[in-house]
């Protein structure tokens, strides 16, 4: 029994756009009627019976929603077209989709199929299948067996081959097609052996955009098609599915030259990042059309091999500043893959001509953004004397501050003249940079022209930060001036910046300025001989603590936990009852610093204090303690405090005492995960809705360290939708660095989308764990196998090395060729003859290409 299907579509405020020709005649409303109004203004029945909400959820969730029809009968109200006697309104299964362009939801499409016949035959037929007669029951599966099988996919499918040039109802087609509601594939594949050559290409545009690998033995036939928009098209679905199987294809496309296809084919060959194609790529640098664009993909594929002949290009002016992305591009991958940017970064220096210097200082001036960034960075790398005087000046960029400052480091001592000269800029922002790169570089001829600048008042911090980093002696007076500034910010520098030297001088000093009359020197010396712990100064330290001013007496108090006296801990007793709270809470950390039971009692009683902050760091000195008998008391804080902060740190104490007592009043509050018990609401929180609260389940289910662990962590690497909380499962997975969470991540690096997450999280493992990476070598997964041996390259380990060299033995040449890139890039990691064996008789040319290569390193 054929099906009655309509189409409709409306935008984000749910006003109809477009109303077919079907819905016209089942409604008798006219798409003039119709279209341009609310869906629910035309039609209030939709939300008098609450089916508005699917609509919204398709719009703010992107989902696809389903209304059946035992369920809720209909969507839109209309009669049959059919004499029936149980049905007083058309039987309709809906369908809500979004409607997308790109990724940005713009409406929603909506079929709404007649179902009526079917509806009544159901029921007809449950009597008969219901029915004592073997006779009728027979007869009922024999028709219902007998119908046809026609479904909204057939109607649809005939949609686009008679109305694809409607756009309107091909937008809708195409998009319901590829939303995964029905099994469509096998229908759009059909259409790729249509007559019609448009319909070949939206049937290669669909098939792309189901993510179905299933499609690409397809895509590849159309990548002969007669018609070079289908070949377009082929090619962009190709790339959505990474089609590894087509990369040869893809070359030859390159290469042939042909504008319209040779660029998205250079653009699917990033995208799906099949690296032995690099060297073929090579050769598209000579081609000029082609240049710019086969610079691109080499900076996704290449490896160091690709370097020099990147770098020649940059004596070509215009192409300096497309080189440098492409190199930075590199240069992150070897870095993120194998901690060797600095590798490509070396090879740039050594290969750029001055023709390529002075094209690149040049692009300074007519590149911005993100590009403009990538250049300072190539720059970065040459160590010409041009080069750092043209980056100086670009100190004065806010956009570029950063990336210069961090070039200039990297050149050290060399510069300190130029930033040194920087110091009298007229831009304070200039000024700054200049002083925090010099005190990253800590060069100490820089030291006497930062003391000049220690007079800069918009400075003084800086500069004092600059040279506790120098660490110069000639430094110790100008910063002891600085102890009695009237900003605390100065002081708290100054005091940082003479820790850091150690002067000889400074005992003698400090004691002399404890009884100084001013009350910033007072507090700022004794911060110093606090830090040190002079037992010298311990008498004076401990007259502080009856200084008029408050501040004083706090930081004295902060810093007797320092101080190895045997008064300190009588001092700090009578501290915790002093008349102020500022005082009361340094006093509460310092004997929590002292860990010592002794003062168990005194921080339990100050758990009552009147101020909630020396309650809070009463509560973090008993979980330095750890002392059992501070249980009830941290006990009732947590049950009872006002406080948020107060309770979080009583809970945190009990965390640390542990014990059975602490985890049973634990229990009520935080799910104890180690716990069996634990296991099923910690699975249910990594289902929850809530982002947050499925990334603390990450967290938590990972402290478990089992079986168990790793299967729910793989599960939510592979379903989560959350980029975050995929990363955080996989880096969990990681960290646990059991057998089976590596296992884990090698299972989902059979997964594409998970891949290059996978191999860097196994890539980082240390030797202990070779073995279990190894175990993947022997996966029936062909992914599987080709991420562990990717993951052994990166290790740059011996015996992974060594391990590396049984991978050019697997059964498949996709195995073997990564085996080969990574032993080419590592060096000689297996023995020649192996290699001159695989070069002159492996049953792949393109195995036996890249042995050879491997063999010219």
């Amino acid at each position: 029994m054929k099906s009655q299907f309509g189409i409709f579509t409306t935008d984000t405020h749910l006003v109809v756009r477009t109303w077919d020709a079907w819905l016209e005649r089942v409604t008798s409303r006219s798409a003039a009627d119709i279209c341009g109004r609310r869906l629910i203004e035309i039609f209030p029945e939709i939300e008098r019976r609450g089916l508005v909400a699917p609509f919204h959820r398709a719009l703010q969730e992107g989902a696809v929603e389903l209304l059946a029809p035992a369920l809720h009968g209909y969507l839109i109200a209309c009669p049959p077209q059919i004499d029936t006697s149980r049905f007083r309104q058309m039987q309709q299964r809906a369908v809500i989709a979004p409607l997308r362009d790109g990724p940005a939801i713009v409406g929603l499409v909506v079929t709404i199929e007649d179902v009526t016949a079917r509806r009544e035959d159901e029921m007809e037929g449950a009597k008969s299948l219901a029915s004592e007669d073997w006779v009728k029951r027979r007869q009922q599966v024999e028709r219902i067996l007998a119908e046809p099988a026609e479904t909204p996919v057939t109607e649809l499918i005939n949609r686009l081959r008679k109305e694809h040039r409607n756009t309107s109802v091909l937008n809708s087609v195409l998009q319901l097609l590829a939303s995964g509601v029905w099994e469509a594939l096998e229908p759009v594949v059909g259409l790729t052996g249509d007559n019609d050559a448009e319909v070949r290409m939206y049937a290669a545009l669909t098939l792309g955009d189901m993510k179905d690998r299933r499609a690409i033995p397809a895509l590849l036939r159309l990548l002969g098609d007669a018609d070079i928009n289908v070949r377009y098209h082929a090619i962009e679905a190709l790339s959505k599915l990474t089609a590894s199987e087509a990369v040869d294809a893809l070359a030859d496309i390159a290469e042939s030259g042909e504008f319209f296809l040779a660029f998205p084919a250079l653009e699917a060959l990033a995208a799906i990042g099949e690296p032995r194609v690099a060297t073929r790529l090579l050769r598209l640098l000579d081609n000029e059309m082609l240049r710019a664009a086969a610079i691109g993909a080499l900076s996704q594929l290449g490896d160091h091999a690709t370097v020099a002949p990147l770098v020649s290009m940059m004596d070509r002016p215009y192409l300096a500043a497309i080189v440098a992305e492409a190199l930075t591009t590199l240069h992150q991958r070897y870095e993120d893959q194998f901690r060797e940017g600095q590798y490509v970064a070396d090879l740039a220096a050594q290969h750029i001509s001055k023709d390529g210097i002075r094209n690149l200082l040049d692009s300074l001036n007519t590149t911005t953004g993100k590009t403009l960034r990538m250049v300072v960075r190539v720059l970065g790398w040459i160590g010409d004397e041009s080069v750092m005087e043209g980056l100086t000046r670009l100190l004065g960029s806010s956009s570029l501050r950063s990336e210069v400052v961090e070039t200039l480091i990297r050149h050290g001592a060399r510069v300190t003249p130029l930033l040194c000269g920087q110091l009298e800029s007229e831009d304070l922002e200039i000024r700054r940079a200049a002083v925090a790169a010099l005190g990253r570089i800590g060069d100490t001829e820089c030291v006497p022209a930062l003391i000049r600048t220690l007079r800069d008042p918009e400075l003084t911090v800086d500069v004092a930060g600059a040279l506790a980093r120098i660490g110069d002696a000639r430094a110790y007076e100008p910063l002891l001036a600085l102890l009695a500034h009237d900003r605390a910010a100065v002081r708290q520098a100054a005091i940082g910046a003479l820790n850091s030297l150690g002067h000889p001088q400074m005992l003698e000093d400090v004691q002399r300025l404890l009884k100084d009359a001013s009350p910033q020197t007072r507090e700022s010396a004794v911060r110093i001989a606090g830090y040190f712990g002079y037992a010298e100064s311990a008498d004076l330290l401990l007259d502080r603590l009856h200084d008029a001013s408050e501040k004083v007496r706090r930081a004295a108090v902060e810093s007797l936990a320092n101080l190895q006296d045997h008064r300190v801990f009588t001092a700090l007793i009578t501290a915790i009852h002093d008349e102020s709270p500022r005082i009361r809470m340094a006093a509460a950390q310092s004997l929590g610093q002292l860990e010592n039971v002794a003062a168990v009692l005194e921080l339990v009683h100050a758990l009552e204090d009147s101020d909630a902050w020396v309650r809070y760091y009463a509560a973090r000195a008993l979980a330095q303690i750890r002392s059992p008998e501070s249980i009830d008391a941290l006990a009732a804080a947590l049950r009872e405090d006002n406080a948020t902060q107060v309770r979080i740190a009583a809970a945190d104490a009990l965390g640390a005492i542990g014990g059975r007592r602490a985890v049973s009043i634990l229990a009520p509050f935080v799910d104890f995960v180690g716990h069996p018990d634990a296991l099923h609401p910690i699975r249910s929180a990594l289902r929850s809705n809530d982002d947050s609260r499925r990334l603390d389940a990450v967290r938590a289910i990972a402290a478990r360290r089992d079986a168990e662990a790793a299967e729910a962590l793989q599960w939510t690497a592979a379903a989560d939708s959350n980029e975050s909380i995929v990363e955080a499962a996989m880096e969990e997975l990681a960290r646990m660095a059991t057998p089976e969470s590596i296992a884990a991540l090698l299972r989902l690096s059979a997964d594409r989308r998970l891949r290059e997450k996978a191999i860097m999280q196994l890539s980082r493992l240390g030797p202990a764990h070779l073995a279990h990476v190894a175990a993947g070598l022997s996966s029936p997964q062909l992914e599987t196998r080709r991420s562990a041996v990717e993951a052994l390259g990166r290790m740059k380990h011996p015996e992974a090395s060594e391990i590396l060299t049984r991978a050019l033995d697997d059964d498949r040449p996709e195995v073997r060729l990564t085996a080969l890139l990574a032993i080419r890039r590592l060096g000689s990691l297996a023995s020649e003859r192996k290699l001159l064996q695989i070069a002159h008789s492996d049953p792949d040319p393109g195995v036996r290409a890249a042995a050879e290569q491997a063999l010219q390193r």
